[in-house]
């Protein structure tokens, strides 16, 4: 059907977010979709760096072992971790801000100043 289509079709098992034989846009989308359903996938569209688009279908998510992480390691993750809630929440507060925000403009081309 790909073929027929015109488009080309690419499989990737074992994929790991430093894989070099995949594109970076379908890394990052790929490692941000949920995990699916066993027996079951999810779908995404990847926008890559020239403008074409990928479906991206995930069908499996192996974890990883946690017992193999290092202490530094896991240090850095935590402290990742840390900025990433620190940022959505910053985030969350500024939405929140702008949509309690209550401003009032002055057309100063129809307003004479004193």
């Amino acid at each position: 059907m790909a073929t027929r289509l015109g488009v080309e079709w690419q499989t990737a098992d074992g994929v790991q977010l430093t894989s070099s034989d995949v594109a970076p846009e379908i890394l990052q989308t790929a490692f941000e979709m949920a995990a699916p359903v066993p027996g079951d996938r999810e779908a995404e569209v990847a926008i890559l760096a020239d403008g074409s688009r990928a479906l991206v279908l995930l069908s499996k998510v192996s974890l990883g072992d946690f017992a193999a992480v290092t202490e530094a390691d896991r240090a850095t993750l935590a402290t990742s971790l840390g900025q990433l809630n620190a940022e959505r929440d910053y985030a969350a507060l500024l939405k929140s801000l702008r949509l309690d925000a209550s401003i009032d403009a002055i057309d100063l081309s129809v307003t004479e100043l004193p």
